[in-house]
């Protein structure tokens, strides 16, 4: 295969040695792609990729979005600011497809993430329900990993009482004026922490 190799992420030319190109976009996926309009592949950016004619390496932080259904409005905008600052956010609205076994791809979720983001409000903490269970599988998976690593951040949507099973992690507020550059200040320590 021969042509000019353009890359993308996000929809957006990072590289390229042809000037005179046209960005094509798909949410979550990085594209390689040749002048004569063929795809030399393309992967789930939820992994670290490898680009050998060009011998680039990326790695961007997954972040699961853990919520209450009632929460999903403001998650919406937090999934599109992390987006907007790099991160790879997971929302089961969008990466969750027609058909598939949502708890099972949950668990995949919250398994390969580098971080996950309790979300809670005064709805997610009265909530019986799957949002329990959803949390109680994080605080798991969290179990297993280092000491002292960042992997569970529970994030304040609202004034409200954190629940004592989360009790042991610091919170963010995120309704506060610097909540989430703080939120941000974490996830590029991981950022920094997996290179």
């Amino acid at each position: 295969m021969s042509g000019v190799l353009n890359l993308y992420f996000f929809g957006d030319l990072i590289e390229s040695s042809d000037k005179d190109i046209m960005p094509t976009s798909k949410q979550n996926i990085l594209y390689f792609k040749y002048s004569n309009n063929s795809y030399l592949n393309s992967f789930n950016i939820s992994n670290n990729l490898i680009c050998r004619e060009k011998e680039l390496f990326t790695k961007s932080i997954n972040v699961f979005l853990c919520h209450s259904s009632e929460d999903k409005p403001v998650v919406r905008l937090l999934y599109n600011k992390l987006i907007s600052n790099g991160m790879i956010p997971w929302l089961d609205e969008v990466n969750i497809l027609p058909g598939q076994d949502w708890h099972l791809e949950i668990k995949k979720a919250i398994k390969r993430s580098d971080a996950v983001l309790v979300c809670i409000s005064k709805n997610s903490i009265t909530k019986r329900g799957y949002v329990q269970k959803e949390i109680m599988y994080t605080i798991d998976v969290a179990s297993e990993q280092p000491e002292s690593s960042i992997f569970l951040i529970p994030v304040r949507l609202e004034n409200c009482i954190v629940p004592e099973s989360l009790s042991r992690w610091q919170y963010v507020d995120l309704f506060d004026v610097n909540g989430y550059s703080r939120l941000l200040s974490s996830l590029n320590s991981l950022q920094l922490n997996n290179k």
